[in-house]
């Protein structure tokens, strides 16, 4: 379970880098050490593991990273 959990939290900063996260019109939470990222804005989890993404219109500029 904490493997997994770690997997998709690297793959969700990886995806905040690569389309200029800081630059999201709601970047609630993103990348905070210490913030569950199930309770990153768009982010939603269900039994703890991500289960939708909500970023449409929310100004992702990049290339979304393949891995």
């Amino acid at each position: 379970h904490v493997e997994i959990v770690e997997k998709e939290r690297e793959a969700l900063i990886k995806l905040f880098k690569s389309t200029r996260g800081e630059e999201w019109l709601d970047n609630t939470g993103w990348i905070k050490e210490d913030e569950n990222h199930c309770k990153w804005g768009g982010v939603s989890c269900k039994n703890g593991f991500v289960n939708k993404l909500t970023l449409e219109a929310n100004g992702l500029n990049g290339i979304i990273p393949t891995n």
